[in-house]
Formats: C-alpha cells, structure tokens, sequence
C-alpha cells in the first residue's frame, strides 16, 4: 500500500507492507544492538519505506530509506544497515527527484552513521522495543540532492512509527521529523 502526500514545503512517498524497490548488493553492513522486549507472538514483521524531497530553492534535499522488521523471542533488537562504498549503477526509476537529478539505489557509507543517529533518538524516546532484526533493506540517494539529515529523518521516523498502519499514513508524524 503507498500514499503520497504534499506537505507544502516537502513531496513524500510512504509504503506500508511492501517496499518500492528490492534490496541491491552491498559492500559492508554497519549494526547496531539495542536492548529490547521479547516480542510477543502478537507482534508482526513489517515493511515500511518512505521517500520525501524538500524543494529549497535553486537545491532539493532527497532520499528513500526502507526497512523490514522481523520479530524474534530474544532480548535485543538488531538494526542493520547495507551500505555502498560508491553510488550504485542502478538507478531508481520513478524517484520524486529524478528530473533534476541522478537518483541510485543504495544508501552510501557515508550516511550510515547518520541512520543510526537517527535510530539512536527514536529508540531512547519509545517506551519498548521488541526484539527482532530491523533492516534496512532498501535506499535511494541523490548524487547532489541527498545528505545525513534527511536519513537520519528517515530513519527516526521509522522507528517512531514502528510498523503502525496508522502512525505511518499520519502526514503530521513525516512532517514533525524532517528538516523542513
């Protein structure tokens, strides 16, 4: 399911239960462990992906981040982050900046740190995490138009949102984290 959404100052893109594009080949995985709940045989896996592009004058911000979650019964939650030494050939076809910019598929290394931070922030204000692996199987990045900001955004709202139908179509909460 997609919804898209303007916000006046930003064009978003968000899926739920399926994702815009498959995973590419990396070049290394960055992880990250947080402690977390057993999940409940109630809690789901899910996949959720938003794309957004804030227009900022004669430059745009742009970027894609994805990811699935799979439950577990264990005591942690797994973030795992493939990442590309160099932009991928392939290109994202579709991408809501690919008129005025070379849009691949991939999340660079250098915006791994940045997705953490992001990561970093949402988790410390949730009251619990389930274990699981949370992954973050699919990305898109802009060659002049993509920077950490907007994946630390990303990545914080997906965590915030954790898998939430509701919370994930809610405009306000894509609106309330990007740097608009």
């Amino acid at each position: 399911m997609i919804r898209a959404f303007d916000l006046g100052k930003a064009y978003c893109r968000v899926w739920f239960a399926e994702l815009p594009m498959p995973s590419v080949s990396q070049d290394a995985v960055t992880e990250r462990r947080y402690p977390a709940f057993p999940a409940p045989s109630v809690v789901a896996g899910f996949k959720v992906a938003a794309e957004v592009l804030i227009p900022r004058g004669g430059r745009s911000l742009y970027g894609l981040l994805g990811a699935e979650f799979l439950p577990t019964s264990d005591d942690q939650l797994l973030v795992s982050i493939p990442t590309l030494k160099m932009a991928s050939p392939f290109r994202y076809s579709g991408a809501l900046a690919e008129k005025f910019d070379t849009v691949s598929c991939g999340l660079l290394d250098e915006y791994a740190e940045f997705v953490i931070q992001g990561v970093d922030a949402a988790a410390k204000e949730r009251s619990e995490l389930f274990s699981g692996t949370l992954s973050m199987v699919c990305s898109a990045n802009g060659e002049a138009s993509s920077n950490g900001q907007i994946f630390r955004a990303l990545a914080y709202w997906i965590v915030s949102t954790w898998g939430t139908q509701e919370a994930i179509f809610d405009p306000k909460k894509l609106e309330n984290v990007l740097p608009i």
